[in-house]
């Protein structure tokens, strides 16, 4: 299964109380399916998830999101910053 697919699918399976964090998983869902690019699109998710944590209006649920969003994905991240280092 392709990334974007394994993504698109786990973030259709959520299901966040929050009316605000609910209207950000709408639209990066959206912006998926028409096929945008999916690390902007995830790391826009990533900082509207953030503004929610620092003002402290986050549920549990998009506080799991967002923990899961910042986890590290060494397959996809370090092929990324390989080259930087040459």
């Amino acid at each position: 299964m392709k990334p974007s697919e394994t993504t698109l699918t786990y973030l259709q399976s959520l299901t966040l109380s929050s009316s605000t964090e609910k209207a950000f998983l709408d639209e990066t869902l959206r912006q998926l399916k028409e096929k945008q690019n999916e690390t902007r699109v995830l790391a826009e998710l990533r900082s509207n998830l953030t503004l929610l944590a620092l003002k402290q209006q986050i549920s549990k649920e998009g506080l799991d999101l967002l923990t899961a969003l910042q986890k590290p994905n060494f397959e996809n991240d370090l092929g990324r910053t390989f080259n930087l280092w040459i």
